[in-house]
């Protein structure tokens, strides 16, 4: 039955929706958290896609069951990076992808040897839950966050991480088995939808923290007392110095001005009409 569930493409098409969208939010934001977590959902959607290709009998060989595991791996870890990422923690790309490729060998070559094979198992589902479970702890304790955001996010990836785990406990053939991987799916969706939220709100409340600095520069220059020339509109300033206004307000305020010519104006002074 496990094997029918992921050669069903259903798999596949959920991991492909949330890469796309975070794919989207995270090259046109250029924020380093989103663009971790669309690598993420790119490791799970290419892992589903060789389930789905190959089948359970193929990806149990050991060369593809080492690319499952690097896979699963990355996965979890890419969700880490974007949650230390959010909480002002650089994460190397270079380092994060090196370290997961050198746990792989290290795994493989020096300790899987010296273990049976549901023991190797349970080491790299141990691993993985460790990851995603650390993820969704740093995440609900990031207080800066909205509350709501984080902990839908948090929820949907602690929950995924222990079902994930219970799912490879359970006997394989069983009638509830297609129950729990449809709830390990809809908690991927849950934390990716969560993950979408959480990027709304940090790019909203940034254009709105900038929208104020701005507001506050312009007060800050222009809520005193301002001499202006009552002809040519120039201004003086702290030193009694006339400045022209462009000159004034660029000195004070982050704002660069342009020229142009008001309807008014070119009636008035050319004999114009603007459209």
């Amino acid at each position: 039955m496990t094997s029918d569930i992921l050669q069903s493409y259903f798999p596949v098409t959920i991991t492909a929706i949330c890469l796309g969208v975070l794919s989207y939010l995270g090259f046109h934001r250029r924020e380093r958290f989103v663009l971790y977590w669309a690598a993420a959902w790119a490791f799970a959607c290419t892992r589903f896609t060789l389930y789905a290709l190959l089948g359970t009998p193929m990806m149990n060989t050991a060369m593809l069951s080492t690319l499952q595991v690097t896979l699963r791996l990355s996965f979890a870890a890419s969700i880490l990076a974007g949650v230390l990422e959010l909480r002002g923690r650089r994460v190397p790309a270079e380092f994060l992808y090196a370290g997961v490729a050198a746990f792989v060998l290290l795994k493989s070559s020096f300790v899987l040897p010296f273990l049976p094979p549901r023991l190797e198992v349970e080491v790299n589902l141990l691993t993985l839950m460790g990851l995603q479970l650390t993820a969704g702890l740093l995440l609900a304790g990031h207080r800066t966050l909205p509350s709501f955001e984080r902990r839908l996010t948090s929820i949907g990836l602690s929950a995924y991480a222990v079902i994930s785990y219970a799912t490879h406990l359970m006997p394989t053939g069983e009638a509830y088995a297609a129950t729990t991987w449809l709830l390990t799916w809809a908690l991927q969706l849950i934390a990716c939808f969560g993950m979408f939220a959480i990027h709304f709100r940090v790019a909203f409340e940034a254009e709105l923290r900038a929208q104020k600095r701005v507001g506050f520069s312009l007060t800050e220059a222009l809520g005193e007392f301002v001499p202006v020339c009552m002809h040519c509109k120039s201004i003086r300033d702290e030193q009694s110095q006339w400045q022209p206004l462009e000159r004034f307000l660029s000195s004070r305020t982050n704002t660069k001005l342009s020229h142009g010519l008001c309807p008014p104006c070119a009636k008035e002074h050319y004999d114009y009409d603007v459209p």
